[in-house]
């Protein structure tokens, strides 16, 4: 019904959000999407725009949906309401988590160090992005499908 909808936040939905905030988000996207699909940042990067997005959620007859994935992710990140500093900590905190639970295959592991002006200020972005419902989806991947 909606060509342009996924069910979860597509790699090519990543290069549109370039210009939707100031400089240090641009980096940060310019450098997730000259990767190859499946290394370790673009997961890190649909992690975070997963749950920014509230992808689980997205019903395919939502209007979210019908706008399509792009549109969504893009109306998403031009709208919330923190800094792109806090954007990019919340990137390094889904890649850690990735690394953490061994998401990435071995061939797609490498080390990606912090970058000096936000390596102090990473460790203290505890939050998640505040969410329109307020669920924990870290148990449970599936968590917010229904079979109907």
């Amino acid at each position: 019904m909606f060509p342009e909808s996924e069910i979860l936040f597509p790699y090519r939905a990543i290069a549109p959000l370039r210009k939707e905030r100031g400089d240090v988000w641009q980096d940060l996207v310019n450098r997730v999407a000259s990767q190859k699909d499946g290394s370790e940042d673009i997961i890190a990067f649909s992690l975070m725009m997963i749950r920014l997005c509230d992808c689980l959620n997205c019903d395919q007859s939502s209007y979210k949906a019908s706008l399509g994935c792009i549109s969504c992710a893009r109306r998403t990140v031009a709208a919330a309401k923190v800094s792109d500093t806090m954007m990019v900590q919340a990137f390094e905190q889904s890649r850690q988590e990735v690394r953490e639970r061994g998401i990435i295959p071995a061939r797609h592991a490498a080390s990606y160090p912090l970058s000096d002006n936000h390596r102090e200020t990473a460790g203290r972005f505890t939050g998640g992005f505040p969410s329109r419902r307020a669920r924990d989806y870290s148990s449970s991947p599936a968590r917010g499908f229904s079979h109907r």
